[in-house]
C-alpha cells in the first residue's frame, strides 16, 4: 500500500496555485495524496471536486469584510482551524509525511506533527515563523537560494530549489513557438491594482495603432475593482479591445489557454507595495512560467524574483510603470518577436517542475525507508 502524504495549504487559493496541483500530479503517482486547505467561496476551489482536496469553509463575507481588513487576527483564525482538523484527521487516517505550505501552515504542522516538511510559497519571517522550531524540519522546497537566505539564516539540509512552473515533461511545447506578432495581450492572475492593471489598461487607452487588445485573465475579489475597471474603461470593453475572462481555467489547461496571445504582463506596482518587501521583490511569479511555456514573451518590473526575463531574453523588464514605458517596451518585443518566442520555449524547459520536483519525489519515497 502506497505511503500517504499530506500537504497543508493555508490559504484560500488553492485552486490558483501551480506548485501544489502540480506537486499533487507528480507524487499521486507513488503516494496517496491529499490537501488540505482553506476556502472562502471567492476562488474555484469547488472544481477541485474529488476527495483528493479537503476544505475548511469560512464564510465568504466574513472573510470578505472582516477578516482580510485584520490579517493578523485571520492568520489566527486559520492557525487554529488548521489544528482543529489536524488533530480530526490523525484520528481517521494514518499520515506517513507531512508538507507544511508557508508559516502558518508550518506552525499548525508542528503543533500537531513532531516533524514535517516545508515548502515555502511566501518569504514571512511573522509570528508563526518564529514560534516554529525549524530543528524540525525535513526538507525545505523553495524557489530561489536569495528567498532562502532571507528566510532561514541556517544551513539547513534537504534543500530543494523549485519555481512556481508548470510541468512541461510530458508535453511538445516547441509546438507554441510564435513567428508573428497578432497584438493580443494577456494579464493573467489576480486582478488587483498592485499588480498594475490600471497602467496596462491606460497603454491600451492610449495605443494608437488600433492593433492592441487586452484580456485579463483571473479573479477579481474586490468589487471595487470591477466597478472601476467597468467604468473607467466601459468604452474599450464595448470596443472588444478589453476582455474580462473570470472563467476558471485548471492548470492542466493553462498554457494552452495562453497560446493564443502574444505578450504577457507581470508587474508589481511599487507606489502601493512597500520597496522593502522582499516576498515580492524576490518572488518568481508562476504567471511568468506559464507564459514561457506558451511561447509568450513578457513584459515584467525590473526586480530580483524576473531575473530570469534578462538571463533568457525572453521579453521586457521595466524600471518605471507607466503608459510611454508599456508601449515602448511592446515595440520593442514585435521588432524581435521571433526569437524571444523561441527563448521562452528554451526557459520553459530550464524551469520545468516535473524534472525540478523529481529529486525531491525520491527523497520522500526516501524517508520511508529509513
Amino acid at each position: 500500500m502506497n505511503r500517504r502524504i499530506l500537504i497543508i495549504f493555508p490559504d484560500e487559493w488553492l485552486s490558483h496555485s501551480p506548485t501544489i496541483l502540480n506537486l499533487v500530479r507528480i507524487l499521486e503517482t507513488s503516494f496517496n495524496v491529499n490537501v488540505l486547505a482553506l476556502d472562502d467561496g471567492i476562488f474555484s476551489n469547488s472544481d477541485l471536486r474529488d476527495d483528493r482536496f479537503m476544505f475548511i469553509r469560512i464564510n465568504k463575507t466574513l472573510s470578505q469584510t472582516l477578516l482580510r481588513r485584520a490579517r493578523p487576527i485571520y492568520a489566527l483564525v486559520k492557525a487554529l482551524l488548521l489544528v482543529l482538523r489536524l488533530n480530526q484527521l490523525i484520528k481517521s487516517r494514518s499520515i506517513d509525511e507531512v508538507i507544511a505550505v508557508d508559516s502558518v501552515g508550518l506552525w499548525a504542522a508542528q503543533t500537531v506533527f513532531r516533524q514535517c516538511h516545508f515548502l515555502s510559497l511566501e518569504v514571512k519571517r511573522d509570528l508563526f515563523f518564529s514560534m516554529s522550531d525549524v530543528s524540525r524540519i525535513q526538507s525545505i522546497v523553495i524557489q530561489t537560494r536569495e528567498r532562502l537566505n532571507a528566510l532561514i539564516e541556517r544551513s539547513m539540509p534537504n534543500v530543494f530549489f523549485i519555481q512556481n512552473s508548470p510541468a512541461v515533461d510530458r508535453v511538445d511545447i516547441s509546438k507554441n513557438l510564435k513567428q508573428r506578432f497578432s497584438g493580443k495581450l494577456v494579464y493573467l492572475g489576480n486582478v488587483i491594482p498592485n499588480h498594475g492593471i490600471y497602467q496596462i489598461l491606460d497603454a491600451i487607452n492610449g495605443d494608437t495603432t488600433g492593433q492592441l487588445t487586452l484580456t485579463l485573465k483571473g479573479v477579481i475579489y474586490k468589487n471595487s475593482v470591477k466597478t472601476a475597471i467597468l467604468s473607467r474603461y466601459s468604452r474599450l470593453i464595448d470596443q472588444g479591445k478589453v476582455v474580462l475572462d473570470e472563467t476558471y481555467t485548471d492548470q492542466a489547461n493553462i498554457v494552452n489557454y495562453l497560446t493564443q496571445f502574444s505578450i504577457g504582463f507581470c508587474f508589481y506596482d511599487f507606489n502601493l507595495i512597500s520597496k522593502n518587501d522582499f516576498n515580492y521583490l524576490s518572488s518568481p511569479s508562476g504567471k511568468l512560467f506559464n507564459y514561457y511555456a506558451a511561447g509568450v514573451p513578457v513584459i515584467g518590473t525590473d526586480v530580483l524574483g524576473l531575473s530570469s526575463v534578462h538571463e533568457f531574453n525572453t521579453g521586457i523588464l521595466i524600471k518605471e510603470l507607466s503608459v510611454g514605458y508599456i508601449l515602448a517596451a511592446i515595440k520593442r518585443i514585435i521588432n524581435n518577436y521571433e526569437e524571444l518566442s523561441r527563448n521562452c520555449i528554451r526557459a520553459a524547459r530550464h524551469f520545468d517542475f516535473g524534472e525540478a520536483a523529481a529529486s525531491y519525489k525520491e527523497f520522500l519515497q526516501s524517508c520511508g525507508t529509513g
